[in-house]
């Protein structure tokens, strides 16, 4: 998504190798594993969840493991299914590589362009404003839909939450591309529609593919009625945020 994926795992590595030789590892490991869990993915992980984000419609795999609901451990076991070496396998698992690596390029994007429609603009400014308005707007989201799932009385592991609610980030930065590429050209109301239909598909299709927890499982207790809608409601606030994040004409 626009940085080198070797680079990044070998930056990625360092970083959590550091992280772990803190004093603060010992009062938060179960949050830094997590984040080690969700960073774990491969080139091929990483080339079909692009794929499958580009066109989340397409009919999900028969018999693949899932992410359980009330889970509070930020990341799952390493020993299921879902791992091979180490890394994630089923395109339908969240991972945080790719939220953040189009989170990094969207702010670049958008501030190239602005800078082409606004010589004036101090890029420095463009840069800082955009990320702070996505990173705020991102925030609100995660908190606002975590706390639904709570009240629903259907709890939400906090990072999983925040790697579905950030895949939006790479239909938004196409976004900006396309925006780059064609101005204010009608056509590009064509591709904000699609690929805004993609990321609430998308966000619903890995809601989704959470399954109630251990609990609820051993009697018998279905999805609430109320998770269902929640997750609905969140894949449909997917439009209206990429809207928000998008350049307007006059930008």
């Amino acid at each position: 998504v626009g940085v080198n994926p070797l680079m990044a795992n070998v930056l990625g590595s360092q970083a959590i190798s550091t992280v772990e030789g803190h004093p603060l590892f010992r009062w938060f490991p179960t949050v830094i594993l997590g984040l080690r869990h969700l960073f774990a993915v491969s080139h091929s992980f990483v080339l079909r969840k692009l794929l499958l984000l580009l066109c989340p419609f397409i009919k999900r795999t028969q018999g693949a493991a899932s992410i359980r609901w009330g889970d509070h451990s930020p990341g799952a076991d390493p020993s299921d299914g879902r791992l091979q070496d180490g890394l994630k396998v089923d395109a339908d698992d969240a991972d945080l590589y790719i939220p953040a690596m189009a989170y990094i390029t969207y702010v670049l994007l958008y501030g190239v362009q602005r800078g082409i429609m606004q010589e004036k603009t101090s890029t420095p400014e463009v840069l800082s404003s955009t990320f702070s308005f996505a990173f705020v707007l991102f925030i609100l989201e995660v908190g606002g839909f975590y706390m639904a799932f709570y009240f629903a009385s259907s709890p939400m592991p906090v990072l999983e939450l925040c790697a579905n609610a950030g895949y939006k980030y790479f239909h938004v930065m196409l976004m900006v591309l396309v925006r780059i590429i064609l101005g204010g050209n009608v056509v590009y109301y064509v591709f904000f529609a699609y690929l805004a239909a993609c990321a609430a598909w998308a966000t619903r299709r890995f809601m989704t593919h959470i399954e109630p927890s251990q609990l609820r499982q051993q009697y018998g207790v279905p999805t609430s009625r109320m998770t269902t809608h929640i997750i609905l409601a969140m894949a449909a606030a997917q439009v209206p945020i990429c809207w928000l994040l998008t350049p307007r004409s006059s930008a």
